[in-house]
């Protein structure tokens, strides 16, 4: 049985994202709800959503209301309610809980109604003491109090593994900054004692480890695989470049019709908007901007595949190395791996960038266990950490042999 909507149904479970999953199946599912006779009272409520980001449109944020009808014999409304008030959170999350409990005990016919059109809602309309009215808001505080330990319970659940999810990462962190301090420091032999209080030092240490030619070699394909987005944004700023003189003027010739002492910040706004739509963005710009976004997208790839050997590429593919680079290995001419490593080496530029990157990134994992351990570290800024600790407990559903639904508890293991 399922919360009858006129504009759209949530049905127990399917309006539930992944992210929830592992939350809201730490309860018990309701009960199997009796039928209905013909004589049960029902009473339905105007619910307005929270609003949500990004819709800034009045008329859409008015008409957003949804019906909810309910059956008020029980066991059928407390069944009912449990399932609008699950769905409500697995929607809106606990913000979803104030404006159902404001269709529960306001007037919607009066507060939501849009002039000149029929109401959305059929049936009788019934005051918030209404006798039915009282029973809608006891059952919504009994499930609303039920699910708030519920999911006490889960957070705590979830914050114990992403904590475990976090040393995990930070430790690993550590291992791959040890791994590739010695393939480009003068580490190779050493043990991750010594190559971690190189790191935790001020000491330069030579660039001789034997991968520091391939990195170099690495950033320099980045810095050729960049020109076509250095192309678009030059070809943009070609087209631009009239049509913001236009907008400045037009701007400028505005403002000089307005009282100083008059103006305020939303009159600043308003003039610069005007700008734009007096002189939009013309087709080239449009399409140059396109051509941005594709070339970005392309050399994010790119950097992604070089990265995965050199995972040292996630902290400097964006510093402008190439110049220095080429400079370097022009001044020396090197032969041989030895004399590129020597030549690369005396670059003042591509030395400190290797070693500010292996070393901040040191400092961040390290600081960040530190923080951890003392409990100083809040994991529910970092939402990977609490997708992947609601992940490791949700329970995956397979099927058996026979077809049935299982709980795939037999088989099932934490990643």
């Amino acid at each position: 049985m399922r919360v009858s909507l006129k504009q759209f149904t949530m049905e127990s479970g399917s309006a539930t994202s992944s992210k929830e999953v592992a939350l809201l199946k730490l309860s018990p599912e309701p009960g199997a709800e009796p039928p209905v006779s013909a004589d049960t009272p029902v009473q339905e409520i105007l619910f307005k959503p929270p609003e949500l980001p990004g819709i800034t449109d009045k008329r859409a944020k008015k008409d957003s209301g949804v019906v909810l009808t309910f059956a008020m014999s029980d066991p059928h409304v407390a069944i009912r309610m449990q399932r609008a008030v699950r769905d409500v959170y697995a929607l809106y999350g606990e913000a979803g809980w104030s404006p159902l409990m404001d269709a529960i005990a306001g007037d919607p016919m009066r507060l939501w109604k849009l002039k000149g059109e029929p109401s959305l809602m059929t049936g009788p309309y019934l005051t918030s003491e209404a006798p039915l009215r009282r029973k809608l808001r006891d059952h919504f505080f009994e499930e609303q109090g039920r699910l708030e330990e519920v999911l006490a319970q889960a957070r705590s659940s979830v914050e114990k593994v992403a904590v475990r999810v976090a040393r995990e990462r930070l430790t690993e962190s550590q291992k791959q900054v040890l791994r590739e301090a010695k393939r480009y420091l003068s580490l190779r032999d050493k043990d991750d004692r010594t190559a971690a209080a190189a790191l935790e030092s001020s000491a330069t240490w030579p660039l001789s480890g034997s991968d520091i030619v391939p990195l170099a070699t690495a950033v320099l394909r980045i810095d050729e695989a960049r020109k076509p987005l250095r192309q678009a944004k030059e070809t943009y700023e070609k087209n631009a470049r009239p049509v913001r003189e236009k907008r400045v003027a037009y701007f400028v010739d505005q403002h000089a019709n307005l009282y100083p002492e008059d103006i305020t910040a939303q009159d600043i706004v308003d003039l610069l908007e005007e700008a734009e739509r007096a002189f939009p963005d013309t087709q080239e710009m449009l399409q140059a901007q396109q051509d941005i976004a594709e070339r970005e997208a392309e050399l994010a790839a790119f950097v992604a595949a070089e990265a995965v050997a050199f995972p040292i590429l996630y902290r400097m593919w964006d510093i402008p190395l190439a110049g220095a680079i080429r400079q370097a290995l022009a001044e020396h001419r090197p032969t041989n791996d030895v004399q590129a490593r020597r030549a690369l080496d005396s670059s003042p530029d591509f030395r400190k960038a290797v070693l500010t990157s292996l070393r901040r990134t040191w400092e961040a994992a390290t600081e960040c266990l530190r923080r951890l351990e003392e409990q100083e570290l809040v994991v529910w800024r970092y939402s990977p950490l609490i997708v992947e600790a609601a992940q490791r407990l949700a329970v995956p559903r397979e099927r058996s042999n026979d077809g049935r639904s299982t709980n795939g508890c037999a088989n099932s293991r934490e990643r």
